[in-house]
């Protein structure tokens, strides 16, 4: 069977793509195109070497027969295992996206923790830079200033790519079309705000929860952040059926099929007559729906979580949080 396949191919056959593009530690490519990346890839070869040229797409698949789907648990940890030096090497994480705005001191915070990550230095970091709203005061803009010059002081992660906006989106706008963006081009991401704190093996978890559940359509997304519980959790990950904003990940599938109409939502909620039923022990998940609609608040994430609920959705947890400190205004959390 599979299984056995990969058992054998690890443990008799194994051949690192590293062989293929070093020499005594030499690297002897200029560049390393990606089979996931081959139509961009395929545009930045013929770019440089000034051709011009189209890649023709020839016999595709009818079926979803994509390797990933014949992997159990094992035969993908034993996949990881011993092609680690070819996935480090060659960068084979999932893109970060970061939202910030005008708030400094927690943006350098919130850099400096997510490059102390054992992953960092094989991660593309996207940041989303929200701009000033009309009235903003010169303090806003200076401070507005100062973030985007805080994310030029240094290399913060392999590659980062900065988004400046001229103009105020609001953070729901943000980061709705923001994740799109991403998700679209990469198929997942992992996504955090300015004031989040991550531990150094944030990343790790979260890149190896990202690829295993990739294919549970009923997995919404994968959370850093463990919510304060005082009963005893035996399992080192757990489901919930309730969605966490800070510092998650998800994938281009799921993010799809949630709704961001709030009215609708609303409407799908009522008619059923399930309000009740949406909160979570003491979070009044119906309350800041409707609050969400009356123009109370632009939380994205109510409706994140209202989508997945209509779905029968979970969001994946781990035992304890990843280390993760949320940055407020006026003092620390640590969660």
């Amino acid at each position: 069977n599979f299984d056995e396949y990969i058992d054998w191919r690890v443990h008799e056959d194994l051949t690192l793509q590293k062989s293929f593009f070093y020499s005594n530690d030499e690297f002897l490519m200029d560049f390393v195109g990606k089979f996931e990346n081959l139509e961009e890839d395929f545009s930045k070869v013929c770019k440089r070497l000034k051709l011009d040229a189209t890649l023709p797409y020839l016999n595709k698949s009818r079926e979803d027969n994509r390797f990933v789907n014949f992997y159990s648990k094992n035969s993908f940890e034993m996949i990881l295992q011993a092609y680690k030096e070819d996935i480090d090497l060659f960068g084979y994480q999932n893109p970060i996206l970061l939202f910030v705005y005008n708030r400094p001191s927690h943006t350098e915070q919130t850099l400096e923790a997510l490059s102390n990550n054992e992953l960092a230095d094989q991660s593309v970091l996207y940041i989303y830079c929200d701009g000033p709203k009309q009235n903003a005061t010169s303090e806003d803009v200076k401070n507005i200033e100062d973030v985007r010059q805080i994310l030029e002081k240094k290399q913060w992660c392999r590659e980062v790519i900065i988004r400046e906006q001229d103009h105020n989106l609001g953070l729901a706008n943000s980061v709705i079309q923001g994740v799109t963006q991403v998700i679209e081009k990469h198929g997942k991401v992992v996504v955090l705000e300015d004031d989040i704190l991550t531990g150094t093996y944030f990343l790790k978890f979260m890149n190896e929860a990202l690829d295993l559940y990739k294919n549970e359509q009923k997995v919404f997304g994968v959370s850093g952040y463990r919510f304060p519980t005082s009963q005893k959790i035996k399992e080192e990950t757990f489901f919930l059926p309730i969605m966490s904003s800070w510092g998650y990940g998800t994938w281009k599938d799921r993010w799809k099929r949630v709704n961001f109409n709030g009215d609708e939502l609303l409407d799908l909620i009522e008619n059923k007559g399930i309000g009740d039923k949406l909160d979570f022990g003491n979070l009044k998940y119906y309350k800041m729906l409707k609050d969400q609609v009356g123009g109370k608040n632009d939380s994205w994430a109510i409706r994140f979580y209202v989508s997945m609920f209509l779905e029968k959705g979970v969001f994946l947890y781990p035992k304890q949080s990843k280390r993760i400190v949320v940055l407020e205004r006026k003092f620390l959390r640590v969660v």
